[in-house]
Formats: structure tokens, sequence, C-alpha cells
């Protein structure tokens, strides 16, 4: 990871590593391996966004996701 953040420092482009040159990097190659639950972990930041009393700017909006409901 800390050479794919680096390579964003370089400021002559044509110095940049190739996309083809980063998705050979092992933490971009060990991601794919990763299952991710995304709903579970929005769900998660919303329920401790509620616990600490901060609404969500979706509420705000009145534009809740389909499935959700406001507690």
């Amino acid at each position: 990871m800390y050479k794919i953040s680096i390579c964003s420092l370089i400021k002559a482009v044509n110095q940049r590593p190739k996309k083809n040159e980063l998705l050979e990097n092992l933490f971009i190659k060990g991601s794919d391996a990763e299952s991710v639950d995304l709903a579970s972990y929005i769900r998660e930041i919303m329920a401790a966004m509620e616990n600490y009393g901060v609404e969500s700017p979706l509420i705000m909006q009145g534009s809740l996701p389909l499935g959700t409901q406001r507690g």
C-alpha cells in the first residue's frame, strides 16, 4: 500500500507507474479475495451515528434507501 500512496506524489505523469503495474500490487490483488458486506457496514455506522445523536444526511433530506426505516 505504501508504494501506491507514494505513486500519487510523483509529479511527472510519465514517471508514475501505469495502471497495469499498479494492478499487480499485492495489496490490490489481496483485496480481490476479501468479502465485503457494505450494507452491514453502513448500518453499523448509521447506528453509531444515531447513538451519538448525529442525523444522517439522507434522513435530513427525507430520502432513505429502500428497505430502511427511520426508528
